[in-house]
């Protein structure tokens, strides 16, 4: 999912128009009670979805000047987002930070859109005189309380980017099609990111897995920013391993270690097929690691829970099944993913975790035939049809699997607006009871068209 940053001086109206597209929403798993992080949400604005992340709300150490603000923002933004979106205020006119700030975003070489905040009315673009004389050639007058002009910047952006189009817009316009299988190297080799809090072990749990791989392949060493990319073998398995080691660097810029843990999370993520939440087994699983493991779900890559120091944990079974118990309660989302147990001080079970995460990419990457999909999902709704609407009903007809990584299944049917949200998770609780699919984020598309014909052999 395409990252987009909210850029400007303090009272330009940044958060009041991230409040206004993102309606104060959280990312969370299919249950709540997840703690909302209020600088990066989703927005899902008509046919389009992306993430919004507003740095106004980030603190930097240094308080003495609005500058050091604008430096660690257009830092962020150029780092992290594929979009920025630039924030002036039409009360203040195009300030002198302002232009320093718009300079030094340029150069990021990123799609930057010119907003000018606070212009309510259509009357009130006859003020803009200051802009048009400073050269810019695009800019779109809004109103980040009001709503004026939101309309047409968002049209922009779906124009100019269509990645930022949600799942169903993309299905329906042609715009996902069916990926050619890959070739058999690129099969066998994983893309795995190591994600997780400061101090859980996630750099001392980088080195242990080198220690279990039996060839170094290559090297990539990445910037003090940036996370570190390592290629190594083991057994017939190439990984592509990405260590998020730069989170506490970026610690020492920003009192706020968790909002910047998480934003490297996200550059992290959208690398990889598998992530590996690292968890901290002293302190248990916590908020802030159940949020991070939404945001790989919400980008649809394959998850494993690794239980790190569990050396200092009591040698029972029953640590395990409280553990496990324990996350079915407070994170019943979470339970879909492999559980892994380890330390890596000690080297224990760190061939697990390699085993376990070859294990999840084939399910990440698994291809059902289209026979054997129709044949369960016959039997399904046998026992449970689709519940109707007054006098609407859905019937199912056909369902395909248009891609892997991670599985994407249309299912063709009347009137699809009226399944409910409860019956597409029965239909997913019955997909990893019949498929497996471990870890894995399983993702629906119901269509109100006749299928296709299709010859396939089983």
């Amino acid at each position: 999912m395409e990252l987009v940053a909210l850029v400007g001086r303090p009272n330009v109206g940044k958060s009041a128009l991230f409040n206004r597209l993102t309606k104060k929403r959280a990312i969370v798993g299919p249950q709540a009670g997840i703690t909302r992080d209020r600088n990066i949400a989703p927005v899902v604005y008509r046919d389009l979805e992306f993430m919004l992340m507003d740095t106004g709300g980030f603190e930097p150490v240094s308080q003495d000047n609005v500058l050091a603000q604008m430096r660690e923002q257009s830092l962020l933004a150029i780092e992290d987002a594929s979009i920025i979106l630039f924030m002036t205020s039409r009360l203040d006119g195009f300030t002198q930070d302002d232009k320093m700030l718009f300079q030094k975003l340029r150069q990021s070489k990123k799609p930057i859109y010119f907003l000018i905040n606070k212009t309510d009315a259509p009357s009130h673009e006859n003020t803009l005189y200051e802009f048009y004389e400073s050269g810019i050639k695009t800019f779109y007058p809004i109103s980040s309380a009001h709503g004026y002009g939101i309309s047409d910047l968002m049209e922009q952006l779906a124009k100019d980017c269509p990645l930022l189009y949600n799942l169903p817009y993309a299905i329906e316009h042609n715009l996902i099609t069916e990926e050619p299988p890959a070739k058999e190297q690129e099969q066998n080799k994983i893309k795995l990111a190591i994600l997780g809090k400061p101090n859980a072990g996630k750099s001392s749990l980088f080195n242990a897995i080198f220690g279990e791989s039996k060839q170094i392949v290559d090297n990539q060493p990445g910037t003090t920013r940036d996370p570190i990319n390592q290629e190594f073998q083991y057994n017939d398995t190439i990984f592509d391993i990405i260590d998020t080691a730069g989170i506490r660097r970026k610690a020492k810029v920003s009192q706020q270690i968790d909002k910047y843990s998480i934003i490297s999370a996200l550059r992290s993520m959208e690398k990889a097929d598998v992530c590996l939440l690292v968890i901290d087994s002293e302190q248990g699983i916590t908020e802030q690691d159940a949020r991070i493991a939404s945001y790989i779900f919400h980008a649809k890559k394959a998850l494993i829970l690794v239980f790190n120091k569990w050396d200092l944990q009591p040698k029972t079974k029953l640590a395990k099944k409280d553990t496990e118990e324990y996350i079915a309660d407070k994170y019943p989302f979470l339970s879909i993913a492999p559980f892994v147990y380890t330390s890596a001080v000690t080297k224990y079970n760190i061939s697990g975790i390699l085993k376990t995460t070859i294990e999840t990419y084939k399910e990440y990457n698994k291809q059902i035939t289209t026979s054997k999909l129709n044949q369960i999902l016959s039997e399904i709704i046998q026992r449970h049809t689709p519940p109707g609407k007054g006098k609407r009903r859905a019937k199912i007809k056909y369902i395909t699997q248009l891609r892997t990584a991670s599985p994407l299944f249309v299912i063709y049917t009347s009137n699809p607006d009226i399944i409910p949200a409860s019956y597409e998770n029965f239909l997913k609780s019955q997909f990893r009871y019949y498929f497996g699919l471990k870890g894995v984020p399983i993702n629906f598309f119901f269509r109100d068209k006749n299928p296709p014909k299709i010859e396939e052999s089983t």
